[in-house]
């Protein structure tokens, strides 16, 4: 799986590729956090967050975070997530 995560003006933007890469995942991923099922980050860092959006297709997923959040807040949670690194 490949990532590329990006700052944008209204937060952060990563883009999933790969063949390994399901949208069915990435939405779980983020049922979990939105649901407080995960501690890929501080409640701190969370609350922050206003909304994520998901677009893509199996293989190519955009996941759009919106809120006031730093690129180097979600490279750490994308390290720490358990359904991004398999270990669900």
């Amino acid at each position: 799986m490949n990532k590329k995560i990006t700052s944008s003006k209204n937060g952060v933007n990563v883009f999933f590729s790969g063949d390994d890469v399901k949208k069915t995942n990435i939405i779980s991923m983020i049922d979990n956090c939105q649901n407080n099922q995960c501690d890929c980050m501080d409640n701190d860092i969370k609350k922050n967050i206003r909304d994520m959006q998901i677009t893509g297709k199996d293989g190519e997923v955009n996941l759009h975070i919106l809120g006031d959040i730093k690129q180097e807040d979600i490279e750490n949670a994308l390290e720490k997530s358990k359904v991004i690194n398999g270990n669900l």
